[in-house]
């Protein structure tokens, strides 16, 4: 306030008409506030959001390719162009939260130099704050581990490992010579729908992706594509490093 009288004294002085000053010093403040409201802007055009010290980054266009879930909100969800509408009450949002979902569909449009290939990745995620479901998944996947330890079964020549054909459970060891103290990928398939996913959560943070897993074009046959199960993870792990800022994805399990 005390700012303002001054600055309006120092039009007055230079003989500026009292119209003109209020036109001047309401521009003035809506600059001002805008600045303290919008969101920081990447070299690439991207907007970083921080949601309760995880730092995302997430493109403008397509705003409703990514959804954002919020413990205190019972159903529903929040898209960029909410964030970009309202950014204070974004952040009063973020602040008041728990924990916080974000899901990204569509990335063709949001991830740079996504090789064609890789398009079967279908959607990743990130959950902010403590995950149940996710820590309910950790002795799921563990079982898949421990039934190939003293197992005769071998990996395929892509070094996944499955009990059936189409169970549609698949662990791949890093070093299928030493499994006991190996890291290892869980991958877990819908059998019958061929919907796809793997969830890992360490340090209050929780990534995801999802993927169609059946061979393309095979009619009603429910063979997994597994040889581009490899491509699929690292189309994942490009995406979920995209999103998050200054953060190395690790989507193995210990």
């Amino acid at each position: 306030m005390r700012d303002s009288v001054w600055k309006a004294q120092q039009m007055l002085s230079k003989g500026l008409s009292a119209s003109a000053m209020i036109i001047l010093l309401s521009l003035t403040y809506e600059v001002s506030t805008f600045a303290d409201t919008s969101w920081p802007t990447l070299s690439d055009g991207r907007i970083e959001i921080d949601l309760n010290g995880v730092r995302i980054a997430v493109a403008t266009e397509n705003a409703d390719s990514i959804h954002f879930y919020l413990s205190q909100r019972r159903s529903g969800y929040l898209t960029v162009r909410d964030f970009l509408r309202d950014p204070d009450g974004a952040r009063r949002l973020i602040e008041e939260a728990t924990w916080i979902s974000v899901e990204v569909y569509r990335l063709n449009g949001l991830i740079p130099n996504k090789p064609e290939k890789e398009t079967h990745v279908d959607s990743v995620g990130i959950f902010s704050g403590h995950d149940p479901n996710c820590e309910a998944w950790k002795p799921t996947y563990k079982e898949y581990r421990d039934v190939f330890l003293n197992s005769d079964l071998v990996a395929d020549k892509f070094g996944w490992m499955s009990q059936t054909a189409s169970a549609g459970q698949f662990v791949k060891f890093l070093d299928d010579s030493d499994r006991l103290n190996s890291r290892y990928h869980a991958i877990n398939c819908d059998p019958v729908f061929g919907r796809c996913r793997s969830t890992v959560c360490r340090e209050n943070l929780t990534t995801s992706f999802n993927f169609h897993g059946f061979v393309p074009g095979n009619g009603f046959s429910r063979a997994f594509n597994v040889g581009e199960f490899d491509a699929t993870l690292i189309a994942a792990k490009k995406a979920l490093e995209y999103l998050l800022i200054e953060r190395r994805v690790d989507l193995t399990f210990p």
